[in-house]
């Protein structure tokens, strides 16, 4: 898919992310957009093509947030590659292996941000955040699942993978 496409629309994410959707909390959980478009489209397209979503995502959700400069593109790269794993393992998109992996990505995203925070030198309470904000955080990511994964099943079909023959 062109970058002319997915750039613009990886930063209205990413600024949607960091500046709407704080509003839209429930008990410190709040929807991760970019997280959960990058899980959607490993499971959909694979490594491959969700692995530059995920490094220009958490770049952008770097620069955009208060955390430790290259937590968010770990993280994200980190998930994509978990997921990435699934969609070999699946040989296809379902959209309950794509709950599955949105939930696990969601855990795996929010501890990977608590251990950088931990490694940092930053004191967070990590049973309390990740029973507050992580857990709750992965059932709101569900819940935006269903838009997400609709859009991206069109974008699908209307840009399908061009398959090269192996050589």
């Amino acid at each position: 898919m062109s970058a002319w496409f997915w750039l613009p629309l990886l930063v209205v994410l990413a600024v949607a992310q960091t500046s709407l959707v704080p509003g839209l909390q429930v008990s410190g959980a709040q929807p991760e957009l970019v997280l959960t478009w990058v899980v959607c489209w490993a499971v959909i397209r694979g490594r491959g093509e969700a692995l530059p979503w995920a490094v220009a995502g958490g770049l952008l959700l770097d620069l955009l947030s208060q955390m430790p400069p290259g937590s968010h593109l770990l993280a994200l790269v980190a998930v994509t590659f978990l997921a990435d794993l699934g969609h070999q393992v699946m040989q296809g998109s379902t959209a309950l292996f794509a709950a599955a992996a949105v939930f696990a990505g969601s855990l795996l995203y929010g501890l990977v941000l608590l251990g950088i925070l931990v490694a940092t030198g930053h004191h967070p309470d990590v049973a309390g955040f990740t029973v507050t904000a992580v857990l709750p955080g992965a059932l709101y990511n569900l819940a935006v699942l269903v838009p997400v994964l609709i859009a991206q099943r069109r974008l699908d079909d209307m840009f399908p993978v061009s398959v090269l023959p192996a050589w």
